[in-house]
């Protein structure tokens, strides 16, 4: 039983026939329609259904926030790792030229000997 007396059924009921009365061409009846599922999944798990749109928007405006800082800092260490990347390839070439400088000198050599 609820706090006016009606038990999670009768509340579910009156919400069906309220759904059913407004119909699809009223502001409120497909809306309603749209998040019946969801309120009566919150009222059978006794929570308190949250359908106001300004609670959905915070919601999503706090996990577009918190995506666009881990956005950010991937961006960010994917720079860093082709900086990195680069001078490393950088060295490795220096490297490898210097060798193969040498196997030609070493060749040249051999084969002026």
């Amino acid at each position: 039983m609820t706090a006016a007396g009606l038990t999670k059924a009768q509340e579910l009921a009156i919400l069906d026939r309220t759904i059913a009365e407004l119909g699809d061409r009223t502001y409120l009846g497909p809306w309603l329609a749209s998040v019946r599922a969801e309120v009566e999944s919150s009222l059978r798990a006794d929570y308190l259904p949250e359908l106001l749109p300004s609670a959905a928007l915070a919601t999503a405006r706090g996990i577009l926030a918190t995506a666009e800082q881990q956005a950010a800092a991937i961006i960010d260490k994917a720079a860093t790792d082709a900086e990195r990347l680069r001078a490393v390839g950088a060295s490795d070439a220096s490297r490898q030229r210097q060798y193969a400088v040498s196997a030609l000198q070493a060749a040249l050599k051999a084969l002026r000997d």
